[in-house]
């Protein structure tokens, strides 16, 4: 039985006992509470010990916070379980102390690639994570804000490099195809997502998207088939159309520039927003089409939903950013964190796969030869 509810009994049954009665009751009350809150004191003891802010993470696998917690839990706080952690934070190269500009404090690469994650993961507070990583609420926000800036200027340049996929053209090309996809040579698909943003109190009209009925932040993506997001460009305003987004993006010049060594014509395709040219194909539109091309239509979109998987998968492992809210964006880098997201979904993927793989019968690239910037699949 808890304390609580011990507590409760106790005060239903005061007013029916003498004094001497309610004295040795309390009596008992007391010893059956302090055996009760045992548990919390040792865990209490446990959660001390092992925070990765108080303690210096070392090497050795066998000791350190993230053994102290089952592969669930770490799942739900990190999203990646405790090998594929060390794994990542070797791969990023990330550095041994990451220091803050502001305060010139200084805390370990890995805590602060821990702290990105869980932050990430769920739309909390700073304050119900001050005990986990035993820092202030501004000590969070800062190496968070600083750790994030870091990952984007390292790392950032992989959302709009792809020419790095083009040896495996010919291969995406075939699982299209092998899928049921009637357009030939097609590669990557192309598509705009909106995030949600808080009212803000300046340029509100520039932000808000009639589409949704709300301010947002649009970015374009190019997913490949192997689910992995090749291209990643934003943000645009929320009135922005997915046409000028393209233009804005400079994928089509990527793209071109990234055959430059092929002998035949990839394309990519997109949904009717986008205008049609040699390199991006597109619905046929009207509502007069013929057999062929209604039957070109479905047979598309049932490849095409692949780049929806990607941004689908970027609000499940990251539903901070269902949290509109949080989403402040003259107080914070909003759009820098979501690119931030995207990336490290890519590495999701590199490590535990993804439906569009998985759809198309792909498999992905290794993390290490995808953040070298070579993906060998």
């Amino acid at each position: 039985m808890s304390a609580a509810a011990i507590a409760i009994i106790a005060d239903d049954l005061r007013n029916s006992l003498s004094s001497e009665e309610e004295e040795g009751l309390w009596g008992a009350v007391a010893g059956l509470a302090a055996e009760a809150c045992e548990p919390l004191r040792k865990l209490t003891k446990e959660q001390v010990q092992y925070r990765p802010g108080a303690v210096q993470l070392s090497d050795d696998r066998d000791e350190g916070y993230l053994n102290a917690l089952r592969d669930v839990r770490l799942l739900n706080d990190f999203r990646f379980y405790r090998a594929e952690l060390f794994r990542l934070r070797d791969a990023l190269q990330m550095p041994e102390q990451i220091r803050v500009p502001r305060t010139g404090a200084k805390f370990d690469g890995f805590v602060a690639l821990l702290l990105v994650l869980r932050r990430l993961s769920f739309p909390g507070r700073w304050f119900d994570l001050q005990d986990q990583f035993a820092m202030t609420e501004q000590e969070l926000s800062d190496l968070f804000n600083t750790t994030v800036d870091w990952l984007h200027t390292q790392h950032g340049h992989l959302l709009l490099n792809i020419a790095m996929f083009e040896p495996h053209f010919d291969t995406y090309a075939a699982a299209v195809r092998a899928r049921g996809g009637p357009l030939e040579r097609c590669v990557i698909f192309v598509d705009g997502t909106k995030l949600r943003i808080a009212k803000p109190v300046r340029f509100e009209r520039s932000t808000y998207c009639g589409e949704v009925r709300d301010h947002a932040l649009k970015h374009q993506g190019g997913t490949v088939p192997t689910g992995i997001i090749a291209h990643f460009y934003g943000p645009c305003s929320g009135a922005c159309h997915d046409s000028t987004m393209m233009g804005r993006s400079g994928f089509l010049r990527a793209f071109k520039k990234a055959q430059r060594h092929q002998r035949r014509i990839f394309v990519a395709y997109g949904d009717p927003a986008y205008r049609r040219g040699q390199y991006l194909y597109r619905p046929f539109k009207g509502r007069l089409l013929s057999d062929e091309q209604h039957v070109f239509n479905v047979r598309m979109s049932r490849v095409r939903i692949a780049v929806e998987w990607s941004f689908g998968k970027i609000s499940n492992l990251f539903p901070f950013f269902q949290m509109k809210r949080a989403m402040k964006v003259l107080q914070a880098p909003v759009s820098i964190r979501f690119q931030v997201a995207a990336l490290i979904t890519n590495l999701h993927t590199c490590l535990y796969g993804c439906e569009a793989a998985r759809y198309f019968g792909l498999t992905t690239p290794s993390l290490e030869s995808y953040l070298a910037g070579q993906p060998d699949a």
